[in-house]
């Protein structure tokens, strides 16, 4: 079925939701994949006929880890399972579950906390980080084996990546399944650590002559020397200064200057706050202007014609902080 009608927010948590009711069931936020059946809330996907902080029902899973729903148009769309744009929520049992269900649960248990179940490796997900190893390279695969990267994107026997050091590989970013194994604490540790001219990098710690501030955005300009420090400039070339790397912290080079924006007002990227005048973005989201009355992964917003509405945090516009209006 189509964009769906009806869906009541009966559990929000600082401006997330966290369950929903549809024709008499409730439904909770879960996590992926998604399954049939299950709700989704498009909280990031622009195509035409979607809709941003609409519900739409899963009609089926198909042989490829696919979902099937249909848009405002009644049109059918496939979307991947673990596909981030979507968030599913998923029925609550009404019932209680059945004594072979309990006992079958008490064994697992059980034999769990005897080893006497074997622990199976979870399969790589978006947003985890692996190793590139030796493979079969018949895909056009731009990295090389020892590279750490993280993964963006997944299909049935590859997955789609991008190198910690901010941008997709050159070419043909996927990657085969027996290409890549997951990383370790200590490599992922090691390979966001490591600094080189060209990188960005927030400021963390001491700097040598303490002209740049901590949390500011900076680009490494020299290599460090025989003591350890590199050159350190401001985004804008206006002040430099000179850090050693345990006061330095890579930034992605996509997310420099969104980082820096949100520095000089002293928050995070897209930290939002109650009385911010904000604004949707994107070319199929109402673009009205309103103010915050809940923060969150989705912000609560009333708009300036009293009607009350959601953006997804990472949609949406600052038009003033509220410490900069002067009505309040």
């Amino acid at each position: 079925m189509a964009k769906l009608d009806g869906v009541k927010v009966i559990d929000m948590t600082a401006g997330k939701i966290e369950k929903v009711a549809y024709e008499g069931a409730e439904y909770e936020r879960a996590e992926h994949p998604i399954k049939k059946d299950d709700l989704i809330l498009n909280v990031d996907d622009h195509e035409i006929d979607l809709t941003i902080g609409a519900f739409y029902k899963v009609i089926s899973v198909d042989n490829f880890n696919d979902v099937q729903f249909l848009d405002d148009v009644d049109d059918g769309r496939d979307r991947h399972e673990d596909d981030i744009d979507f968030v599913p929520f998923r029925k609550v049992a009404v019932q209680d579950p059945t004594l072979e269900a309990r006992v079958g649960k008490l064994e697992s248990d059980v034999a769990a906390l005897k080893g006497e179940q074997e622990a199976e490796e979870k399969p790589l997900a978006v947003g985890d980080y692996a190793k590139v190893v030796p493979h079969n390279n018949d895909i056009g695969f731009g990295g090389s084996p020892g590279d750490i990267v993280i993964i963006r994107d997944k299909r049935v026997d590859r997955y789609r990546t991008k190198e910690l050091s901010g941008g997709d590989y050159h070419g043909n970013p996927w990657v085969k399944t027996e290409g890549l194994v997951r990383a370790t604490d200590e490599e992922v540790a090691e390979a966001k650590a490591a600094l080189k001219v060209g990188d960005y990098a927030k400021v963390v710690g001491r700097t040598y002559l303490g002209d740049i501030k901590t949390g500011t955005v900076v680009k490494i300009t020299v290599d460090a020397d025989e003591d350890g420090d590199y050159k350190i400039e401001l985004l804008d070339g206006s002040d430099h200064d000179y850090a050693q790397a345990s006061s330095l912290e890579k930034v992605d080079a996509d997310k420099a200057e969104t980082i820096e924006k949100w520095a000089k007002i002293g928050r995070g990227v897209n930290e939002y706050k109650e009385g911010d005048i904000v604004s949707g973005s994107g070319p199929f989201v109402l673009c009205a202007a309103g103010e915050v009355e809940c923060v969150g992964d989705v912000l609560g917003v009333r708009r300036f014609d009293g009607t009350f509405s959601t953006i997804p945090a990472s949609k949406a516009t600052l038009i003033a902080p509220v410490e900069s209006r002067v009505d309040r």
